[in-house]
C-alpha cells in the first residue's frame, strides 16, 4: 500500500476528517459549522425503532451535543470531533450498523 494511503499519514488523517464531515452534514448532524443536536435527533428517529434504543441514541446526541466544539486550526475538526463522540459515548448503542 502507497504510503500516502496510510491512516498514519497526516494526509490522510485530513482526508477522513473532511469526509466524515463531509458525510455528517450530509445528513444533517452538522449544520452551519456546529453539531445539530437536531439533526441528530432527526437521525436517531430514523434509524432506530425500539423505543429503549431510542431513549439511548437521543442520550448519546444530547451529550455530544455538549461535548462537541470545532477546533480551531484544524481543518475538518467537526468531522473528527462528531466520529469520536460517538464512539466513545455510542457503545452502548448499535448507532454504527454492521455490513
Amino acid at each position: 500500500m502507497p504510503k500516502s494511503l496510510t491512516i498514519n499519514n497526516p494526509i490522510s488523517k485530513i482526508c477522513s476528517q473532511c469526509y466524515l464531515q463531509c458525510v455528517y452534514t450530509g445528513v444533517g448532524v452538522i449544520k452551519d459549522g456546529k453539531f445539530s443536536e437536531e439533526g441528530g435527533k432527526k437521525l436517531v428517529a430514523l434509524r432506530f425503532h425500539d423505543a429503549k434504543e431510542k431513549e439511548l441514541a437521543n442520550k448519546l446526541i444530547a451529550t455530544c451535543a455538549k461535548e462537541i466544539k470545532a477546533k480551531d486550526g484544524e481543518k475538518c475538526s467537526l468531522g473528527r470531533a462528531v466520529r469520536e463522540c460517538f464512539v466513545n459515548h455510542g457503545k452502548q448503542v448499535n448507532f454504527f450498523p454492521s455490513a
